[in-house]
């Protein structure tokens, strides 16, 4: 992890979401919010999204390194019996499978059930599938340490975004959006079996987005001329 930390940034913001609404393991409940929390992303960020059929484990692998911020809106479990794993739409992937993947996130978000805690092994600490991105690649991941709501966990992320986007660091971003989401909300839904689950691991810093608009920069030039040509034009008058 502090390996990970020293790399060097790269200048462009972009991100990779996944949120596969629907899986064909059956036992696994659909998320119908999933969604809500990806498209949050494209309204500050430059990426892409794979939503319901096309949120599968070998697309997720294939487009693993390209991002500097990946989101995750599904299934996990770092508590299973077997191993830990993540699901997508089509099958799941192992924390064994994630080791041998690379990533250059400057930030993984993990919004799924569990995915903090893990099984303590001497010697190593917590197995988990936040120490599973550390190890592939990522400098900060955010993961949950129980089992989170859909609907409460997509207006934390969204009101997350928008606080980082602001300029505001990882971990006051998040700390901002548990209290806007508690100040919106009344009786048992102020628990914080709701909001309290995501805390950060890794590299506290800000993440904003520096893709360039270069409509505003046509903009002032265009303004620019506008100026010079009326200034040129009063001198040529008064002469």
């Amino acid at each position: 992890m502090l390996q990970n930390i020293k790399k060097r940034k790269t200048a462009k913001t972009s991100f990779l979401a996944f949120a596969p609404q629907n899986f064909n393991d059956k036992t696994l409940s659909p998320l119908v919010n999933s969604n809500n929390e990806v498209r949050t992303l494209e309204k500050y960020y430059n990426g892409t999204s794979f939503i319901n059929e096309k949120a599968t484990k070998e697309t997720f692998l294939k487009n693993l390194g390209q991002a500097s911020i990946i989101h995750l809106a599904t299934h996990a479990d770092a508590q299973d019996s077997i191993t830990p794993w993540i699901a997508f739409y089509n099958e799941k992937l192992l924390l064994e499978e994630l080791y041998f993947t690379k990533n250059n996130a400057n930030l993984v978000f993990l919004s799924g059930c569990n995915t903090t805690i893990g099984k303590q092994e001497v010697g190593e600490g917590i197995i988990s599938l936040a120490r599973g991105f550390f190890y592939s690649g990522s400098q900060s991941v955010i993961s949950s340490l129980w089992s989170i709501g859909d609907r409460s966990t997509s207006e934390i992320v969204e009101s997350f975004y928008e606080n980082l986007d602001n300029g505001q660091t990882k971990s006051m971003a998040l700390h901002n959006a548990k209290l806007s989401y508690i100040n919106n909300h009344t009786g048992s839904y102020i628990s914080p079996h709701y909001w309290a689950s995501f805390i950060l691991l890794g590299e506290d810093d800000t993440v904003q987005n520096s893709s360039f608009n270069w409509w505003i920069l046509f903009s002032v030039c265009v303004l620019i001329s506008f100026t010079i040509y009326l200034r040129r034009f009063f001198v040529k008058s008064r002469s």
